[in-house]
């Protein structure tokens, strides 16, 4: 009955938020405390739903000068007062960052951005960057972001002439504790650099990197704070601990905490975009070309949706591959979609699916799948929510062995 009761109050929740509640401090943590995980996440994914769907907008970006950075950022490889094996070279040549924005635009890439290291840019380099962005303008079918530091108002009002729309500049984490990652500049100039990008009439850019020691209630500060400024372009990045900087040795996150954090940033900003670049790492280390992975989004379990996600993915993407789906219905449905678009599944697209259905032995070609066994599945699962109604356990995740079938 806990189960139905729940569920009702994430309707009501649901219903509340679609009628305009903006939810403070002690609504988002009081939803951590008593609805649960799944629930918690579930709650995430349905005000999702009801303002994007399964739109995605993908952006890019290019470091476009790397290394010697005057700021002590406790996160960053670039600052020269760590000691990181970083490639160091100045502003890259218009030529090369033209050929980047061609290529990121050719792979269906929306918004693309020049990122510098360095506090900020001179006069002469911000005269350099106005010309690049003019030229990816007239050449480039894409949209112009920046991300060049701590600028003034007038170096702001050039890249907004020369085509640039949206300035980013994190905050990074919560106002009370910017201070304990950084000392050469404060949070209060990156502040200031924001609304004078926004009275140059850029649109802002603006989130943060988890997993540098702030706490829950941290990340739940600064997703008030970027609601405050109006952003609705959230960058979320997990951090990634370089060897050579003080953060070299942070614990990494788990899933459910990134997660939970994700679905906070959600509640707090329900109209904004979060954008990602999580798994990248992942598929390097496993020799993978991350930069041709694409992410589609949902799909439910169910054989039209893995249809309509797969036609919507080679509409977008025809150079594909491979495709990975969530469940043996929703690969079926991609292979259906995959033939009627007069793709040969197994010879120029590979399907796989997870769940290790026996219908997969009998399509053409057979669907390959991951199989784990659903007696154990079934035991464990019931096992843990036996133990949690006659014992009160805890929730706890249990991994269960699989095959590739």
């Amino acid at each position: 009955m806990q189960i139905y009761a729940d569920m009702d109050r994430i309707d009501r929740i649901e219903s509340d938020m679609a009628n305009g509640l903006k939810p403070g401090y002690e609504q988002v943590s009081e939803w951590m405390e008593t609805l649960g995980d799944e629930r918690l996440y579930e709650l995430a994914r349905r005000i999702r739903m009801r303002r994007d769907g399964r739109r995605i907008d993908m952006c890019s970006i290019m470091n476009a000068r790397s290394g010697r950075c005057s700021e002590d950022c406790k996160w960053c490889a670039q600052s020269k007062f760590h000691k990181t094996d970083i490639e160091v070279y100045p502003l890259v040549g218009e030529q090369e960052a033209v050929r980047e924005a061609a290529h990121n635009a050719s792979k269906g890439v929306r918004r693309f951005s020049l990122v510098t290291s360095g506090r900020a840019l001179s006069d002469g380099e911000t005269d350099r960057v106005c010309g690049i962005y003019r030229r990816i303008g007239s050449e480039v079918d894409i949209s112009l972001c920046a991300s060049l530091g701590l600028l003034s108002k007038e170096q702001l009002v050039r890249l907004r002439q020369s085509g640039v729309r949206r300035y980013h500049c994190n905050l990074e984490t919560a106002p009370s504790y910017f201070g304990e990652l950084c000392t050469t500049h404060t949070q209060q100039q990156k502040l200031q650099t924001i609304a004078w990008a926004r009275e140059a009439g850029l649109e802002i850019c603006c989130g943060g990197i988890i997993g540098m020691g702030e706490t829950m209630e941290d990340r739940v500060d600064l997703a008030l704070t970027v609601r405050e400024l109006g952003v609705k372009s959230i960058p979320m990045n997990v951090l990634n601990p370089i060897p050579g900087t003080p953060l070299e040795g942070a614990a990494p996150l788990a899933d459910e905490e990134v997660l939970t954090t994700v679905a906070v940033f959600r509640f707090i900003n329900p109209d904004a975009f979060l954008r990602f670049a999580g798994g990248r790492a992942a598929f390097v280390q496993s020799g993978l070309p991350a930069e041709n992975l694409v992410e589609y989004g949902e799909a439910r379990f169910c054989y039209e949706e893995g249809y309509q996600a797969m036609h919507h993915v080679l509409e977008e993407h025809p150079e594909i591959t491979a495709a990975y789906a969530i469940a043996d219905v929703v690969a079926i449905g991609a292979m259906r979609a995959a033939q009627d678009a007069g793709r040969t599944v197994g010879k120029d697209l590979s399907i796989i699916g997870f769940d290790g259905l026996a219908l997969g032995e009998y399509l053409t070609p057979r669907l390959a799948t991951i199989g784990q066994s659903v007696e154990r599945l079934a035991r464990e699962a019931t096992g843990t929510l036996l133990d949690a109604i006659e014992n009160g356990a805890p929730a706890r995740r249990v991994t269960v062995p699989f095959t590739v079938i």
